[in-house]
């Protein structure tokens, strides 16, 4: 299966299961990645998104903020009070590099991302079970987020 085709099998996979359970939030997507709870998915304002990485086999749950730097520097003062929260540790991702088909591209001086990932096997990988491992991590974002961005 390609790329693409399993993009759409997921995003597919996610809205039928969130249906299953009485439709929690709502997403809307644009390839690889989606916006919780807006009908855009315009990444220019602090938001809830998911990113569907088939080649690097994760499934990145994460607060994307772009040219907002005084939130994220807020809420990394408050880390340890969101994870408790949260229930789990996060990944606070500042100006990284990442590699996009063997190329060092750099994410942005100003974006930043607190992000959990959740990995799979593209061989093996269940659609159904990866959707039903991540709604629950992104209600706990969006319980715990709320009180910080629009969500």
């Amino acid at each position: 299966m390609d790329a693409e085709q399993a993009r759409k099998n997921f995003w597919n996979t996610l809205r039928e299961t969130l249906k299953q359970q009485d439709e929690p939030f709502f997403f809307t997507e644009n390839k690889q990645w989606a916006i919780i709870n807006k009908k855009t998915y315009n990444y220019h304002e602090p938001c809830i998104a998911l990113d569907f990485l088939w080649i690097k086999e994760i499934l990145r749950i994460n607060v994307y903020i772009e040219n907002n730097l005084s939130l994220y520097e807020k809420l990394k003062a408050r880390k340890e009070e969101i994870e408790n929260k949260l229930g789990f540790e996060c990944m606070w991702i500042e100006n990284n590099f990442y590699t996009n088909g063997g190329k060092r591209k750099f994410n942005g001086t100003n974006t930043r991302r607190i992000e959990i990932d959740i990995p799979f096997d593209r061989q093996s990988v269940v659609f159904s079970e990866l959707a039903r491992k991540a709604i629950p991590i992104i209600k706990r974002y969006l319980e715990v987020f709320r009180g910080y961005i629009d969500c």
